[in-house]
């Protein structure tokens, strides 16, 4: 799962997932959901990743732990808007 503000895609989490599976796991009903939820209200977006496609989060391989990307996006914006 990758969560992102309205302005940049900030990654907080990765699931990785090729089925709906996690959805009948307590952890997932009980404590991941809840908090998903909370963040999408507050203007995240939530997106679900394949456990079999790292490329599909922006990654160039599963060991890959930050998303540079998004990082170097957001790390840009916040930039921007310090010095306006």
């Amino acid at each position: 799962m990758i969560l992102s503000s309205n302005h940049v895609s900030l990654p907080v989490a990765v699931k990785p997932t090729n089925n709906k599976s996690h959805v009948r796991n307590p952890e997932y009903i009980h404590v991941e959901k809840p908090i998903i939820d909370q963040l999408v209200s507050m203007g995240w977006q939530y997106m679900l990743s394949d456990k079999f496609n790292y490329k599909v989060t922006g990654r160039d391989n599963f060991k890959q732990v930050l998303l540079i990307n998004r990082l170097e996006a957001a790390m840009t914006y916040k930039r921007r808007q310090f010095y306006l």
